[in-house]
């Protein structure tokens, strides 16, 4: 019989994610497959089904790496399969008397990442297929048992209210974010901000909102304005340590992954060529 993870109440409101007891002898062969993934994808995936097929459920995190691989290397069907599989785990892990209100399952405990894991992931997959509303589930889950958002799931937030039109209910959200954070200005939500108050007919607002998101990320603004995008190349080789912030590569990002709300847009367009007058 398959050992099951489940969820282990460590005291006052702290919860533990504990895994397979074989999940432990096979930690060096799941980080090498990790590596691996981008550079030998066969032998990630060799490696990740060697551990499955020796833990079974026991080891959430390959079961969840080899779904993440087969997506990479143009396998959906296999790969989003493999995700939701992560997930009912975890979610078969969670007991009838876990509170989501006051509970905790924090990032910063190493044994809960491979739970989190799997509703960040599970979260991706549901925007990529259109469900925002289970997206934002999710997402919401994650900063109620960890409100360090730790994997930056509150980034995602903003795209799903927007795809969803719910331009209320995300003003409303930006407002408790500003108040509660301090984490100051981000691309994700200054102009997402600008995106619901143009939509809302607030144009004097929107404005003012878009010249403060210009301000501080004018890269992302040019990108909005222009009539044809390109991955800027030529900025910088291919960076080790991901796209620099503040660049342009950063700005094409966002707009790549933000297009379709934005591409339809010509009068907001309009709209943003002329305040940048």
């Amino acid at each position: 019989m398959q050992e099951q993870p489940y969820l282990y109440h460590e005291g006052d409101n702290s919860w533990v994610f504990i895994q397979s007891q074989k999940a432990e002898k096979y930690f060096d062969d799941y980080w090498d497959a990790v590596e691996l993934m981008d550079s030998v994808p066969v032998k990630a995936e060799s490696k990740f089904k060697k551990i499955i097929k020796n833990c079974g459920n026991g080891h959430v995190d390959a079961i969840l790496h080899l779904g993440l691989l087969y997506n990479d290397i143009k396998k959906p069907i296999e790969g989003n399969a493999l995700i939701h599989k992560a997930h009912l785990i975890a979610l078969h892990a969670i007991p009838n008397d876990f509170n989501k209100e006051h509970d905790t399952i924090i990032w910063s405990i190493l044994e809960n990442r491979p739970f989190l894991r799997t509703y960040h992931a599970v979260g991706l997959e549901y925007m990529n297929e259109g469900q925002y509303e289970k997206a934002i589930e999710k997402f919401n889950f994650v900063l109620s048992v960890n409100k360090w958002d730790s994997q930056g799931v509150r980034y995602l937030l903003p795209e799903c209210f927007l795809y969803l039109k719910k331009y209320h209910e995300f003003i409303k959200l930006y407002n408790e974010l500003l108040n509660s954070s301090d984490e100051g200005h981000s691309i994700e939500y200054d102009f997402a901000l600008f995106y619901a108050l143009y939509k809302l007919g607030e144009f004097d607002k929107a404005k003012e909102q878009f010249k403060i998101a210009q301000r501080h990320f004018p890269n992302v603004a040019l990108e909005l304005m222009k009539d044809t995008h390109a991955f800027p190349y030529d900025e910088f080789d291919r960076p080790l340590f991901g796209i620099p912030m503040g660049s342009k590569q950063e700005a094409f990002d966002y707009w790549n992954r933000t297009k379709k709300l934005w591409v339809k847009e010509k009068k907001m367009q309009t709209f943003i060529k002329k305040i940048s007058v």
